[in-house]
C-alpha cells in the first residue's frame, strides 16, 4: 500500500480562537480544507497532521492526539513536524487519521 502523510493546520479544529482564525485566513482554510478532502477520499494509507503555530526552534519532540489538537498546544517547531511525519510513516501510525500535534 501507498503512504501519504501532509500537512494542514491545527485552525480546522473546533474552537472560538480557531474562528477567529479561520475568519482571518478564510482562503488559506478554504484550500487546506479542500485538500484534505482529496486526502481523504485518494484511496492511500493517509495521515493528516495539523499543528499550531510553526517555528524555527529546534528541538524534535512532540505531543499527538487523534481528532483534536493536544491540550495547550500553541506552537511547534517545524523540526518537530517533520519528526511525527517521519515516526507515522515509519512505525505505520495514524493510519486513516486527522492528528493534532504540538509541543
Amino acid at each position: 500500500m501507498k503512504r501519504l502523510v501532509v500537512l494542514s493546520a491545527a485552525a480546522h479544529f473546533p474552537g472560538i480562537p480557531n474562528r477567529i482564525a479561520s475568519f482571518i485566513m478564510r482562503n488559506h482554510m478554504r484550500d487546506s480544507l479542500a485538500m484534505e478532502e482529496v486526502v481523504r477520499s485518494n484511496g492511500l494509507e493517509w495521515t493528516i497532521a495539523r499543528p499550531p503555530r510553526l517555528t524555527q526552534d529546534d528541538y524534535l519532540t512532540y505531543r499527538s492526539r487523534e481528532d483534536a489538537a493536544p491540550k495547550m498546544g500553541f506552537t511547534l517547531s517545524r523540526k518537530a513536524v517533520a519528526a511525527f511525519m517521519l515516526d507515522a510513516i515509519e512505525q505505520h501510525k495514524h493510519v486513516h487519521k486527522i492528528v493534532g500535534i504540538a509541543k
